[in-house]
């Protein structure tokens, strides 16, 4: 039969206690990254502007708490077969509008850019004459059967997508 020593006893508890240590450690270093993820994670939702007689505009925002990395942006529309640029959706508003002095500004990025939590990025602004009503009309029918679909990652590399339809208001994060 076996019999134990008090220091074969204590030799065994200080293994098991540094084996319970250091499980502890990593279980620790997981739920830390976890919350580090969570901490740094972007919300993404889109914007439209809509003032009759000045503007038009869609942005993209981050509501998040971390920046977001934008990667492309394309819209769809049951007018349209295909996934629409920037400047596809742009043309089209264009060539559906009455001839009028209307500006418009596009912002489009080449590649990835950073969003940082709370900012904004405009990617469509049209301007217009306070007697533009037709074109108005014009531009917010075509942007309200639109579905905007962003695609942007976090810095822990984890891709996200974001589509919604631009005639309904998202619902901001609490």
């Amino acid at each position: 039969m076996w019999k134990l020593y008090s220091a074969e006893i204590i030799a065994i508890s200080s293994v098991i206690i540094a084996i319970l240590a250091m499980a502890a450690t990593f279980w620790q270093a997981h739920i830390a990254r976890k919350h580090n993820k969570l901490m740094v994670r972007p919300f993404m939702e889109h914007s439209v502007e809509r003032f009759p007689g000045k503007h038009v505009m869609i942005s993209v925002i981050n509501h998040g708490l971390g920046p977001a990395v934008y990667e492309s942006v394309f819209f769809t529309a049951p007018w349209s077969t295909e996934k629409l640029s920037v400047d596809d959706l742009l043309n089209k508003i264009i060539l559906s509008m009455k001839p009028a002095k209307v500006t418009w500004a596009t912002n489009v990025f080449q590649g990835e850019s950073l969003i940082p939590p709370g900012k904004e990025m405009k990617l469509l602004k049209f301007e217009l004459h306070a007697d533009d009503s037709d074109n108005f009309e014009i531009i917010t029918s075509l942007i309200d059967e639109t579905t905007i679909h962003i695609f942007y990652r976090c810095l822990y590399d984890e891709k996200s997508t974001y589509s919604h339809h631009l005639n309904i208001i998202p619902l901001s994060p609490l």
